[in-house]
């Protein structure tokens, strides 16, 4: 129940990290602060690593019927886990971020995607990958190709559910990585 909500909050806060990384990089000079605290690699040469300019990002399963599996969470915490979705389109899609949208079986119970993706990402929406049935999005051709497509050498992987959404494609990825 909770941990669909944290991934969320999760989420959006990386949404939040990659806007202030991205001010914070363009804000400094060569002369500016070290990155480099204690021997070791600091905060700022991490936030450096992600930027609009070279991370996309992807939703994966962010279906209405989907969403009504989400664990035992209430009416409230539904309307806010769609609200954090929404809020990473819009944010990804004003930053000029490319945006890959996945699907699993639209026309079973889990239904589409969210309808507003749909007015947020229309070009996105309409190019989703629609699996047929694939639980791991990577092993599906065509999302690992629309995925490399991006060009973009980062990923911001945002999934409905951790255990299913989000884990198996982000570790398929990592052990493809030399094919992005």
């Amino acid at each position: 129940m909770k941990k669909i909500v944290k991934l969320s909050m999760v989420v959006v806060s990386a949404v939040i990290l990659l806007a202030v990384a991205t001010r914070y990089a363009d804000s400094q000079t060569k002369g500016g602060p070290s990155t480099k605290t204690n021997g070791s690699v600091g905060y700022t040469s991490i936030l450096n690593n992600f930027t609009v300019d070279n991370t996309a990002l992807v939703l994966v399963d962010h279906q209405v019927g989907t969403i009504d599996w989400a664990g035992e969470i209430n009416t409230e915490q539904r309307s806010q886990l769609k609200a954090f979705a929404k809020l990473i389109a819009k944010f990804a899609k004003g930053a000029g971020m490319p945006i890959v949208l996945t699907s699993s079986l639209e026309n079973e119970a889990q239904g589409p995607l969210l309808p507003e993706f749909k007015t947020i990402m229309p070009e996105e929406y309409a190019a989703r990958i629609k699996r047929t049935g694939v639980i791991n999005a990577w092993d599906d051709p065509a999302f690992a190709d629309a995925v490399r497509k991006t060009g973009r050498k980062n990923i911001l992987i945002a999934g409905l559910t951790t255990d299913v959404c989000l884990v198996p494609p982000e570790l398929s990825a990592r052990l493809k990585a030399s094919m992005l």
